[in-house]
Parts: structure tokens; C-alpha cells; sequence
């Protein structure tokens, strides 16, 4: 995300946000989604405010997750900052802004899970890069840790991505939303 730009004299810049296409993908594909039993996570304190908005959006519950930085010598660890129990939730979905090794949606899913084991967990973004083993990462999640699925937008092509996923045997574990009339609207 750019916090300034450059603009010649006549030229008008639009933000483009893909929340609202989210947030109604959300509404429409979490199976019985109630906001009353769902939490919605920022995976850090860089993503409070597209985090805050999201859950603005879906009218659900807010925390976030704090990655403790490890001793010398020792390993991190993610807490997860709340201001009410979350015990109860039946629905979690982490918002990140992107996802490319998705090692940062592997540590707040696992401290999520920790807390509520019954909760179904979902993870979106706005960009995703699936580097690395991100899919094998991600099956670990699904077998696991309580991983539904995880959803981002087209803002990348995700053809190579959706394959891995199904090589890894998660097929269909990642969900691709359409922002394609949002861009040709902001370039047309």
C-alpha cells in the first residue's frame, strides 16, 4: 500500500479497496455466518485499521495477535490480544493484507486454534503470492489446526496457486474472489 503518491497537475486518484467485495464474499460463503458467534483477527498491529474495517464491515467482534519477539536463543510466540472471552466463537477469520509464505497466517491460526479448538478458522487477503511452500504450510493448517479455507483476490493470478493447492491434496481450500470490474473501473 502506497501512503503517498505523485500526481501531476489534472490527474485524480482513486484508493481502491477490495473490502467491500470481501466482506460481501464473507456474508455469502461462511456457511451460516452469524457476526453475534464471529471474531475477525489482525495477524499483527500494522493491520488494525483494514482489520477494524473489516469487522466494521461484517458487524463481528475484533482482536488481534502480537508476535512476542524470541529471547536469544529461544522461539517467539503469538499472543492473542482480546477484550472480551472469545471461547464462544464458532467463527474466526484472519485478515492480512497479503499472504506469500504464509508462515505469519500459520503462527495467528495455531495461537487462534490454541484458544478456541472448536472454532472454524478462515483467512483472507487482499494479494496472494503463495510462495515457497505456502501450500504445504497451508494443508498442515486445514489438517490440523482448524483451517476452512483461505480467500484472496484476483489482484494476482492465482492459476498456479489453485494447482498447488490441488497437487497438495487441498483442493478447493482456496477461494478466489473477483475484483476484475473494480480495476476496469479505475482504469477505464
Amino acid at each position: 500500500e502506497a501512503e503517498a503518491a505523485f500526481t501531476p497537475d489534472l490527474v485524480v486518484l482513486d484508493e481502491l479497496s477490495s473490502l467491500k467485495y470481501m466482506s460481501y464474499y464473507l456474508r455469502h460463503e461462511l456457511p451460516g455466518f452469524d457476526p453475534t458467534k464471529a471474531v475477525v483477527c489482525a495477524t499483527n498491529g500494522g493491520g488494525l485499521v483494514l482489520t477494524r474495517r473489516m469487522a466494521s464491515e461484517l458487524k463481528t467482534g475484533f482482536v488481534m495477535a502480537d508476535r512476542k519477539r524470541p529471547k536469544e536463543g529461544g522461539t517467539g510466540e503469538v499472543k492473542v490480544i482480546v477484550s472480551s472471552p472469545i471461547d464462544h466463537m464458532e467463527t474466526i477469520i484472519i485478515v492480512d493484507d497479503m499472504m506469500d509464505t504464509c508462515s505469519t497466517m500459520a503462527e495467528v491460526c495455531r495461537a487462534l486454534h490454541k484458544m478456541v479448538p472448536t472454532a472454524k478458522i478462515y483467512g483472507i487477503a487482499m494479494h496472494g503470492y503463495f510462495c515457497a511452500n505456502a501450500h504445504e504450510l497451508m494443508r498442515d493448517l486445514v489438517t490440523n489446526f482448524g483451517l476452512q479455507w483461505i480467500a484472496v483476490t484476483n489482484s494476482v493470478t492465482q492459476t498456479g496457486a489453485l494447482q498447488r493447492f490441488a497437487d497438495a491434496g487441498i483442493e478447493g481450500r482456496l477461494k478466489v474472489v473477483d475484483i476484475s470490474r473494480m480495476l476496469a473501473g479505475a482504469v477505464g
